[in-house]
């Protein structure tokens, strides 16, 4: 059986790059041949190349509105030229047997408040992604929820599967550690350090973290990682990007999320992982799996609410010390281990139905 993937970038871009990513290297010992990694960008010194069979389909001489639709139209022809039996979508492609749904556009629309000829151009694609799919993994509740009222798909062709994390990368360390880290990151003994992790600052809420940062006589620095601030702002520092974000996680006291809309926000996941608890809106689809104890939520839009969630933080300030493999902080199974096999189920499943050979080695390998 040859198994294609369809994504935006293989690079470390963002979170479903992260993820699709991930669910390569996951894959990867239960295929029989190298992955079709079909995709727009293609970082050249990405490890897993070596592994895969990665095909670019350039889309930069096309104008904004008809990348995607070119994209999925290109896919779809070499998905017969190439004779990939089943393609896992990490992004918008018709083509796709299976879904794997980290967003919706029609959401975001509805976040926004605005509707262009762009989105209705994107929204098309999905709905008809959503409608020729055999099936679709939702990364939320949230997500699920999106797909049956906006898009009419049926809860039978859906299932909630959230991403996964790496507990051997991401979890606490020692109070020792954690000044070692500190010290290595340049970060003050003196503040308070609030990480948010960002590669598109309007949508992830900064303009209502610099208000209150900004505001702000407490010792507190937003400590911004990924996309560059465009304006000096009162307690906020930009630290650039990093190919070690756990060090981060594992040396700030908070993570702060502060979306309009997150369908999933691995962020939060890691940090907490990590050993360092969130603040976030109430926008945020992993607030469905984390633990109370670990979280603070406030109202997405509402600086009132986030002053007494940041201000509560803080009066109860303590970071979560439990042992590196401890997954109690989360009411779900974020193992890679428990993620690879649900999808391979998931492809299993279309594979028999298609009524294709059944004796293919994937059928039958147990996952380790």
């Amino acid at each position: 059986m040859k198994i294609g993937i369809a994504c935006n970038s293989f690079k470390n871009d963002g979170g479903m790059e992260t993820y699709t990513l991930q669910l390569v290297e996951a894959l990867l010992p239960y295929l029989e041949s190298k992955p079709v990694i079909l995709t727009k960008r293609i970082d050249p010194e990405q490890r897993l190349l070596n592994n895969v069979s990665p095909v670019k389909i350039n889309v930069t001489w096309l104008p904004r509105i008809l990348k995607d639709l070119y994209f999925s139209w290109k896919v779809k022809k070499l998905k017969k030229q190439l004779g990939i039996d089943i393609l896992i979508g990490c992004c918008r492609c018709s083509a796709s047997d299976i879904v794997m749904c980290g967003g919706t556009h029609k959401g975001f629309v509805l976040s926004k408040g605005r509707r262009t000829l762009y989105d209705r151009v994107i929204e098309k694609i999905e709905t008809s992604q959503n409608n020729s799919a055999k099936f679709i993994v939702a990364h939320s509740k949230l997500m699920k929820d999106e797909l049956m009222r906006l898009y009419g798909v049926p809860s039978e062709k859906i299932s909630v599967l959230y991403p996964p994390i790496s507990y051997a990368k991401f979890h606490p360390v020692s109070k020792d550690e954690k000044a070692n880290l500190r010290k290595k990151l340049g970060l003050s003994p003196e503040k308070l350090y609030f990480l948010f992790v960002s590669s598109s600052h309007k949508r992830k809420g900064l303009d209502l973290l610099a208000q209150y940062f900004s505001e702000s006589d407490l010792p507190v620095i937003l400590l911004v990682v990924g996309k560059k601030i465009d304006r000096p702002i009162r307690n906020v520092e930009y630290f650039g990007y990093s190919n070690n974000i756990e060090e981060l996680y594992q040396a700030a006291d908070f993570s702060i999320l502060a979306s309009n809309y997150e369908p999933f926000g691995l962020a939060a996941v890691e940090s907490i992982a990590s050993g360092t608890p969130i603040i976030a809106s109430n926008k945020l689809g992993s607030n469905e799996i984390i633990e109370n104890k670990f979280k603070y939520v406030f109202e997405a839009g509402s600086i009132e609410s986030l002053r007494t969630q940041i201000e509560l933080a803080i009066k109860n300030r303590s970071p979560i010390i439990r042992g590196r493999d401890d997954k109690t902080k989360f009411n779900y199974d974020l193992s890679v281990h428990y993620h690879v096999s649900k999808v391979l189920e998931i492809i299993n499943s279309i594979h028999l139905k298609k009524g294709q050979n059944q004796d293919t080695e994937l059928l039958h390998k147990e996952v380790k």
